[in-house]
């Protein structure tokens, strides 16, 4: 065991400590969520936006197989309201995040400083990523890629967790 990898006496036997986001390091308000999207305009987000698993439409932004375009599209067709645009969507959408405490970006940094490997993963779509990438993994002065080695992304890898082909691509790819 390295010299700093002492201070972690519990992990002493592991090289690779991989974080999911959403619930576990970001926590999450589903309900702000909900409630952002109806202020623009888009009743049915309740429906589209499951405790556990999101609408096929949804589903789709976050396995990368529609465009948030595609989405913002969808959204002004079945709300029958053409006048939400894409920023709209993203901060409706972003409302889910509701904030990552600095001690947990502190304490990964601290795992990373001391040899682990570290990793992120989650399921997301490209109108939050914005959010997170400069304002939560920012907020101690850091970079997303400070904290991680590599950021296993959903829309990216173009699959769910926990369908087994993203994390078969996400061990294909470390």
């Amino acid at each position: 065991m390295s010299e700093n990898k002492a201070h972690f006496p519990v992990f002493e036997n592991l090289e690779n400590i991989v974080f999911d986001f959403g619930g576990v390091l970001i926590d999450l308000n589903r309900d702000h969520c909900i409630e952002a999207f109806h202020k623009i305009g888009y009743a049915k987000a309740e429906n589209m936006i499951g405790i556990y698993c999101p609408s096929a439409e949804f589903m789709a932004v976050e396995e990368g197989k529609m465009t948030t375009e595609e989405l913002v599209e969808f959204i002004r067709q079945d709300s029958g309201n053409p006048s939400i645009t894409y920023d709209d969507v993203q901060s409706a959408y972003t409302a889910f995040l509701e904030g990552l405490p600095v001690n947990k970006l502190r304490s990964i940094k601290a795992l990373r400083d001391a040899g682990y490997r570290t990793y992120g993963l989650s399921n997301i779509n490209g109108f939050v990523m914005p959010y997170l990438r400069n304002t939560l993994f920012a907020a101690d002065g850091l970079t997303l890629e400070d904290y991680f080695e590599y950021a296993y992304l959903s829309f990216e890898v173009k699959a769910l967790k926990p369908n087994p082909v993203f994390f078969e691509r996400m061990v294909a790819h470390s």
